[in-house]
């Protein structure tokens, strides 16, 4: 008790001079700023050890923020020369391939093309 005394006579005392009430301003300031420099300290280090923040886990976070993959569809449009009419169109395309070699097999199978005779 005798501590909290003295503290209640110091923050009582009436004009206090200039320079003691500058002297007084000044330990304020420092002693809260060290405080604060402190606090930071212990909560970086806290975040850093832990890798906790507010119950969410800094790595999940950042793994979802910059991994993913997403299938991008292309949408092209048409494209037109200066008199309006078109240079390129959007237009499904397929792949076929033939194997024209007749002796070309596949176990039993025959892998090659065979000529079909069209009926009128």
């Amino acid at each position: 008790m005798r501590m909290i005394e003295k503290i209640r006579q110091y923050f009582k005392k009436k004009n206090l001079s200039t320079r003691n009430n500058r002297k007084k301003v000044g330990i304020i300031l420092f002693a809260t700023s060290i405080g604060l420099f402190f606090l930071f300290v212990a909560r970086l280090s806290y975040i850093v050890v832990v890798g906790d923040v507010a119950g969410e886990s800094l790595e999940t976070q950042t793994k979802n923020l910059y991994q993913g993959s997403e299938v991008v569809k292309a949408k092209r449009g048409t494209i037109y020369d200066r008199n309006g009419e078109a240079i390129a169109e959007d237009a499904t395309s397929y792949s076929l391939y033939a194997v024209l070699s007749e002796n070309y097999r596949n176990g039993d199978e025959k892998l090659y093309a065979e000529q079909k005779t069209l009926r009128s």
